[in-house]
């Protein structure tokens, strides 16, 4: 009877299932204070949830870089939220704060048709200097999360995911 006490009791729980709980938890945390896993400080929970994705899945992304290319009457340097680049393959990654129904009740009527302008020029730009932008919404009509589109985006555009190991990431969250 004392051995099947003590058999009940037990934790018998892995280390690889402790090393799950573990490393959730940390992201978890980080993500609540918009910090990625990387220790960057972005500008919005979804942005930590494109840069987390990006870390975990082995793209390498460097932030909000400055765009090669000059705009013209530009008041500062245009930079896309993130450049990715895999194996000599470069894109941008453009998170735009509206619904991909183009809403945003944060936005007066004026304030979202200058941000819906500011994203048709982004569009353009980069298509006039032939760089490779992929973009994702705040929410999408089929409900599905940004980190869904975001790999089908980034396998249509050619790019592999590679998960990153448990040891990896909790190395780089400790």
């Amino acid at each position: 009877n004392h051995f099947f006490n003590h058999m009940a009791n037990a934790n018998y729980a892995t280390m690889r299932s402790e090393l799950d709980e573990f490393k959730k938890e940390i992201i978890d945390r980080k993500s609540r204070k918009k910090v990625t896993i990387q220790n960057e400080i972005v500008r919005s929970m979804q942005e930590v949830e494109i840069a987390n994705f990006l870390y975990l899945n082995g793209i390498d992304y460097t932030y909000e870089p400055i765009y090669p290319y000059h705009i013209l009457m530009a008041s500062k340097p245009y930079t896309p939220d993130f450049q990715i680049t895999q194996e000599g393959h470069t894109a941008y990654i453009e998170h735009f704060g509206i619904t991909e129904d183009g809403k945003n009740f944060l936005y007066d009527e004026e304030e979202l048709a200058a941000y819906k302008k500011a994203i048709r020029d982004k569009i353009l730009l980069h298509r006039q200097h032939g760089t490779e932008l992929i973009y994702t919404f705040s929410s999408y009509r089929d409900g599905r999360s940004i980190s869904v589109h975001l790999e089908e985006s980034l396998n249509q555009h050619g790019f592999t995911l590679n998960r990153r190991s448990n040891e990896e990431i909790v190395k780089k969250l400790i």
